[in-house]
């Protein structure tokens, strides 16, 4: 049996272990019974110390892939449990208290990180509150992933250190690129460049899973919040002089002709999300607009809809196709 098999072994049966351990949502498991389940990862151990959304993120799409998922709280329990997101970030893993103060319970972690496959931290700061590290970790067994999620990049002394959808999109530059009604930055009513490094560090951290099979070690793997940012909205990072980013101070109805609601003929209202250039060309096709391409203005290329030129031109265009039609027949 594996050290982290009878390390899990432990956890369920508390009395074994220093700490106290806790179960979060089961829900992956019970779809997992009614034969909904995934079980890709069904062989793995994780250890999560991440909190916020992000990391708690990655050990979610861990657990739902069928990973053993252990997460470590300290005595006084996560500080996100009393946010509405935690039961779903935290969904079928285990919970264990861990006291940074106690040096029995963090050897007994140090143990459990060491059998482990995969252990998530935000940063090495994590693994020293436990008077551990990656490094040392990654010698007691070579096969250890160490996956980081610094919510911002990865060495910079950030005020506070805590992850914030805001001050990332603030850094990033999403925030001055929504629209509004005076061109002013906007905060996201959904953290969404959280779930996306959340994401984005699954997906690396199982890519470090299959470069283990071949060279048989594990590796450090680090996604920063800087990284989601790239992922989610790399056109904040560039500058383009040909072609210059339309006002931001357009009101609600946004800046992209056809990521923006319309009026139908019905009198009922339609969200239209046609974004890159094959689905943008499909919209207009489908519109009968084919041949706005074709005006000089266009230059034969869709993306020259979002030229600040063209917006109000293009909004009206297809503006006046969606009013041709009933909603319910749009959707069909």
């Amino acid at each position: 049996m594996r050290p982290a098999q009878v390390a899990i072994r432990l956890i369920l049966a508390a009395r074994r272990s220093p700490c106290r351990a806790i179960c979060c949502s089961q829900e992956p498991e019970i779809l997992r019974k009614k034969g909904y389940g995934m079980e890709a990862l069904g062989t793995l151990q994780v250890v999560d110390l991440t909190t916020g959304i992000a990391g708690p993120i990655t050990g979610m799409f861990m657990a739902d892939f069928g990973a053993e998922v252990v997460k470590i709280e300290p005595p006084t329990g996560d500080p996100g449990r009393d946010t509405p997101g935690f039961s779903m970030w935290h969904r079928g893993k285990k919970s264990v208290t861990i006291d940074p103060a106690n040096a029995d319970q963090c050897k007994w972690l140090g143990d459990l990180i060491a059998g482990a496959d995969i252990c998530l931290v935000r940063d090495a700061k994590t693994l020293a509150r436990y008077n551990l590290s990656a490094d040392g970790l990654m010698r007691r067994n070579a096969r250890l992933i160490v996956t980081e999620l610094p919510p911002y990049t990865r060495n910079a002394p950030w005020h506070g250190e805590h992850e914030s959808q805001a001050l990332l999109s603030a850094l990033g530059g999403i925030a001055w690129r929504q629209s509004s009604t005076d061109g002013a930055p906007i905060d996201s009513v959904f953290p969404h460049l959280l779930y996306v490094q959340g994401l984005w560090a699954t997906v690396c951290t199982v890519a470090a899973l299959v470069e283990r099979e071949r060279s048989g070690f594990g590796q450090n793997v680090t996604i920063t919040g800087i990284n989601a940012v790239m992922e989610a909205a790399v056109g904040t990072l560039t500058v383009n002089p040909d072609n210059p980013d339309p006002s931001t101070a357009v009101g609600t109805g946004g800046r992209h002709p056809t990521y923006t609601r319309y009026k139908t003929k019905d009198g009922q209202w339609i969200a239209c999300g046609a974004l890159g250039g094959k689905f943008e060309q499909w919209l207009v096709n489908a519109l009968g607009l084919g041949d706005m391409l074709k005006e000089e203005r266009m230059g034969g290329n869709i993306a020259n809809l979002v030229l600040a030129a063209n917006v109000d031109w293009a909004k009206d265009k297809i503006g006046a196709e969606f009013l041709k039609r009933d909603r319910d027949d749009l959707i069909e």
